[in-house]
């Protein structure tokens, strides 16, 4: 269930993690109808993946039926979200802070999804309100010009991956988008051509419009099993908001990442 009166979006999710897609969908038609900039809605869609991910994972058992409620408001340059559920009681903002300047070995592969929440957003505040979480998120925006382009409607772009080699190069070429709900093939994808043997692993990324956690946790999980054997992840092509997220989450410092991919192709080991 949906409803949408001018400025405000209210949601009702099922705890499924498909969901999430019909999610990502309104929050586009959202930034759309009330003139919002494709940058601000690909944070959005990103806060509300890990948060509503997060309930629907680990806040009911997987054989109860439950909802999730997401409420959206866009009034006087604030976007307001408000994400309420009734699992069992969690503060997500009691959890530690993940270190982003630690080593690969010492990374963890999890704790990411509210760290960019409180990093992309202006304000975040938890609270127990009877027998619900509630979450209550701010971000503060530019309303679009006549002259400012336009927000692009994108829905939910499949995941697309191809792979070529050249030389000690294994290219993988990711496009659309990479999230919870690929993130899975995608780690399947990367171990297997791992196991083959590959040790230089070159993610091409000019056509990923997205990446959330985890797309993060399975690239993260790459670099860790390369490292004993001598072997590398680098990202090159990234796009705009992929490289915001990397550089967010400290991930600029754990791989080679270069402009291009002929200057990835450049610095692999000779064969």
């Amino acid at each position: 269930m949906s409803v949408v009166p001018k400025g405000r979006l209210l949601v009702e999710l099922r705890n499924e993690l498909d969901e999430i897609a019909r999610l990502v969908e309104l929050i586009d038609q959202f930034g759309e109808t009330h003139n919002i900039s494709t940058e601000v809605i690909n944070d959005l869609q990103l806060v509300l993946e890990e948060v509503v991910a997060n309930v629907i994972s680990y806040g009911y058992k997987p054989e109860d039926n439950h909802s999730v409620f997401v409420t959206v408001q866009a009034e006087n340059g604030v976007l307001s979200l408000k994400i309420e559920d009734k699992g069992v009681e969690f503060n997500p903002l009691a959890r530690p802070e993940v270190r982003i300047d630690s080593d690969v070995e010492e990374r963890p592969i999890g704790g990411l999804g509210i760290f960019l929440t409180k990093k992309l957003m202006d304000s975040v505040e938890y609270r127990r309100e009877q027998d619900r979480n509630v979450l209550i998120i701010s971000k503060r925006y530019l309303n679009l010009t006549e002259a400012s382009p336009k927000p692009v409607v994108k829905g939910v772009s499949k995941m697309e991956v191809t792979k070529e080699k050249q030389g000690t190069a294994l290219i993988v070429h990711i496009s659309g988008r990479l999230d919870i709900l690929n993130s899975k093939e995608l780690g399947n994808e990367l171990m297997a051509v791992i196991d083959e043997g590959n040790k230089y692993l070159v993610l091409e990324m000019s056509g990923l419009e997205y990446v959330s956690s985890s797309g993060l946790r399975v690239l993260l999980q790459a670099r860790k099993s390369l490292k004993p054997v001598g072997g590398t992840v680098v990202l090159c092509a990234m796009t705009e908001f992929v490289r915001k997220v990397v550089e967010t989450t400290g991930f600029g410092s754990i791989f080679k990442i270069t402009p291009t991919l002929e200057a990835a192709l450049a610095e692999a080991p000779a064969g």
